[in-house]
């Protein structure tokens, strides 16, 4: 067999190898690799803004909108963060996460508005006050958790929370505004845990039932 025969027999031959690393990377690896994407989003490493009274941080915004995972921490230059403020993340539609640390006590208004990929919300047991709107238009959210610390709810706060089926109340009743759940979904159901004060059978228009908490 000559040289030009045997490299053109090599040339076919890693061509086909190509080929077919090709062909295992887009039917079977690329559709794992964006299976895990999904569902282990990465954490937003953005730059957090933020203003300050010298003593403590008010979150602003961020630089860029967020994606994925948004984890806001408890501290910056050595000063607690106590609040979110007002439209901080609103329209952050690609933002699937937020944990909030045990500093903050108040979420302003529209602070989350319409992130509509919001799948889950961490609060702490510090919060007290969620203002107007201030989760308005997450339609991904199917449930939501609220701490015993909590004492107000603002209006429509869980407005247009259209996939909302369940919210869970660790404490007692807090005051709330008009339309909590304005033009949500029209099965929410409060729970509430048993003992605590000032539940009835309705909270904020919707019917509501006891949370048995597994021990």
């Amino acid at each position: 067999m000559d040289i030009g025969m045997t490299l053109l027999l090599g040339l076919i031959w890693v061509g086909m190898v190509l080929a077919l690393l090709f062909f295992v990377y887009i039917c079977v690896l690329e559709p794992i690799f964006s299976m895990f994407a999904k569902r282990f989003p990465k954490e937003f490493k953005g730059e957090l803004l933020f203003t300050s009274d010298g003593t403590a941080i008010t979150i602003t915004g961020s630089d860029g909108k967020p994606t994925g995972d948004l984890i806001i921490p408890a501290t910056i230059n050595n000063l607690p963060v106590i609040s979110i403020g007002v439209k901080a993340f609103a329209d952050c539609t690609s933002l699937t996460s937020v944990t909030i640390p045990n500093s903050v006590s108040w979420i302003g208004w529209c602070a989350f508005a319409s992130c509509t990929g919001l799948t889950s919300v961490t609060l702490p047991s510090s919060i007290t006050d969620i203002g107007n709107y201030a989760f308005g238009g997450c339609s991904g959210l199917t449930s939501f958790t609220l701490p015993s610390s909590l004492t107000s709810i603002g209006e429509g706060a869980f407005g247009h929370c259209t996939g909302l089926t369940s919210v869970y109340f660790m404490g007692n009743a807090p005051t709330h505004g008009a339309d909590l759940f304005r033009h949500g979904a029209p099965n929410v159901t409060v729970y509430y845990i048993a003992g605590k004060m000032g539940w009835g059978t309705s909270f904020g228009g919707y019917r509501t039932a006891l949370w048995s908490i597994p021990r």
